[in-house]
């Protein structure tokens, strides 16, 4: 996987998360042939943290981008789901 590849697809899950919370402290980064997703959020006074992973079959763009929407779904149902 080129650097590039994986910054595109945490990016992608990154801003994913960010359009729904937007005050939402995002980090995501590819290892080990996963992909993974940590979002905080602040609500009430309660710092609320989801954290997701993807386990990659390959490094393909495609694949790559299913996985940062997945983790960024799961994360985001997560927090809004505390969020109520």
């Amino acid at each position: 996987m080129s650097k590039k590849t994986g910054e595109a697809a945490t990016n992608k899950a990154q801003d994913l998360v960010r359009a729904q919370l937007a005050d939402a402290k995002t980090e995501a980064f590819v290892d080990d042939g996963m992909l993974f997703l940590t979002a905080t959020i602040e609500h009430d006074g309660e710092k609320l943290v989801a954290s997701h992973a993807y386990t990659l079959d390959s490094m393909r763009p495609e694949e790559l981008d299913a996985a940062a929407r997945d983790v960024a779904d799961r994360v985001l149902q997560q927090l809004q789901g505390r969020d109520r």
